[in-house]
């Protein structure tokens, strides 16, 4: 007997090939769902400027946030943290901007300000403030921001304080500025010129100056300016007029301070452009109220680079008063008054390159030497009165050219090792062993991204990439913990990456906001 095999009619055999590749298709999509889901933050929330050595293995998502969790209707612009608490500045979107998810449905013009608790599995919003003032800088100021006329504090987004005016919002290296409008100093240099709205405000005033009269054309060289020095309820702590007892113009500059006193210094008589190049020290100002002392400066005053802030006052070096050749170490106290003097010996560190290095403890707070250090260090090149130090190069206080004393380097083309710097004052492992800085100029991460350049895992100092946060799809992020980033979300502006998100990989479609931690083993 023989069995023949009936044949489904077409119209069938097309329905269920189609069922089945629908069948697939929804299989195929729920894995990848399942395969891209992150699985919270379950971290020790150990706050940290610092990341963990288990970012060595490369990078995985904890969790996601859209504008909808967060309770803003805007794009993220900036993130920042204080004591622990991440800050979220949220702009309203702009029409020519690259597409980027927002909470359209309740969209308005305000701009909004959030604080995040990033400690347990997914972030909680713990307050939200629309803002009505946000053109220029966010100043990041001890346990809170100043956002326009208001001071907010961080862990509860209380109001503390209500200003009559907000603080200029251009920062300066110094008092002198050929604008007629007034400028802010706020002992932080690393600030100058970066984009980022939020700045760390490392005096314990504001110094607002501006000319002392009007002028009709440019700012002459020798002009007097008024600066008032503010404090963080918006009340003015003193004022200084910048016109001097031998007739020169001089005022503090924008740079740390040392026990509460900064040095105050004039330009150069030969300084053609003030505020651009060479500084003469010639007193030191104490912050708290405003006083001036000269110290025991020589007459002449000062070149601002043989000064450098330690934990007692002030380091410098001189020309020996013992011999004609050789140069002395001179310790300050903070209001200039000498402690002790050491002859000079060359070591393994130049005097620039200590002034380029910064250094930190292990709970990753700056660590400041005493002056005894400090002359260790330069001559033996060890620093045993810190766990990190990064070096900084000549041309951008951002970049950073060396950690814990060996030079970073690149591959070229070639094949071959050659020193680099890499920018955006890269991420830094604790140990020195990697990290995660913007992606080189000649690399290709970063491809089809317009919002910003991709961040890189590099080891060090080899320059070798290990991963990057594009893997994960993140373009840039900070530091919260020391086994967390908050990474901004990579949406690039192609129909193949918006197929793709769609298909679960990373970042969905509306996030806004990633949590980053060491990728998982398997």
């Amino acid at each position: 007997m023989t069995t023949s095999i009936r044949r489904l009619p077409r119209p069938v055999s097309k329905l269920i090939a189609a069922i089945a590749v629908l069948i697939v298709a929804a299989l195929a999509l729920g894995l990848s769902w399942l395969t891209h889901r992150p699985t919270g933050y379950s971290g020790n929330a150990r706050v940290s400027s610092f990341i963990s050595p288990d970012f060595a293995s490369g990078f995985d998502v904890a969790w996601e946030a859209t504008a909808s969790d967060l309770g803003i209707t805007g794009q993220i612009a900036a993130t920042t943290t204080i004591d622990g608490v991440l800050i979220a500045l949220a702009l309203p979107e702009q029409a020519d901007e690259p597409s980027q998810p927002t909470n359209k449905k309740t969209a308005t013009s305000t701009a909004e300000l959030v604080g995040i608790d990033a400690s347990g599995k997914t972030p909680t919003v713990l307050w939200h403030h629309d803002l009505t003032k946000t053109s220029g800088k966010l100043f990041v100021w001890e346990d809170s921001i100043v956002v326009g006329d208001q001071t907010i504090r961080a862990s509860d987004g209380a109001v503390t304080a209500t200003w009559k005016e907000p603080l200029p919002t251009e920062l300066r290296p110094s008092y002198f500025s050929h604008s007629p409008e007034p400028g802010t100093l706020v002992g932080n240099p690393y600030a100058l010129g970066q984009k980022s709205p939020f700045v760390r405000v490392m005096w314990p005033v504001a110094l607002t100056c501006e000319p002392a009269k009007s002028w009709d054309l440019s700012i002459p060289n020798d002009a007097e300016f008024s600066c008032q020095a503010w404090r963080k309820d918006g009340t003015v702590a003193w004022t200084y007029r910048t016109s001097g007892d031998d007739g020169r113009q001089h005022a503090p500059i924008n740079v740390p301070a040392a026990n509460g006193y900064v040095y105050v210094a004039h330009p150069s008589l030969d300084d053609e452009e003030p505020g651009m190049s060479a500084w003469v020290i010639d007193g030191f100002m104490n912050l708290v109220d405003g006083s001036y002392v000269r110290g025991d400066l020589p007459e002449s005053g000062l070149i601002e680079s043989s000064i450098l802030p330690t934990s007692e006052g002030w380091l410098t070096v001189r020309p020996s008063t013992t011999s004609k050749f050789a140069e002395d170490y001179v310790s300050l106290s903070p209001d200039g008054h000498q402690i002790a003097q050491t002859p000079r010996v060359y070591g393994s560190l130049t005097w620039k390159a200590f002034r380029a290095t910064t250094c930190w403890d292990p709970q990753s707070q700056v660590v400041t030497p005493t002056a005894q250090q400090a002359i260790e260090t330069i001559h033996t090149g060890e620093v045993p009165w810190a766990a990190a130090c990064i070096e900084r190069t000549d041309t951008d206080v951002s970049d950073v050219k060396a950690i814990n004393g060996q030079v970073l380097m690149v591959t070229t083309a070639d094949g071959y090792p050659e020193p680099a710097s890499y920018g955006r004052t890269p991420i830094v492992a604790l140990d020195g062993s990697f990290l995660v800085a913007e992606a080189r100029s000649d690399s290709p991460d970063g491809e089809g991204v317009k919002s910003a350049r991709t961040m890189i895992l590099y080891d060090a100092p080899s320059g070798v990439r290990l991963a990057a946060l594009s893997d994960v799809g993140a373009s840039s992020a900070i530091p919260l913990y020391d086994d967390l980033l908050v990474a901004s979300p990579a949406h690039p502006d192609s129909w193949l990456a918006r197929q793709r998100a769609l298909l679960g990989t990373y970042p969905h479609p509306d996030t806004v906001l990633m949590g980053i931690t060491p990728k998982r083993a398997g």
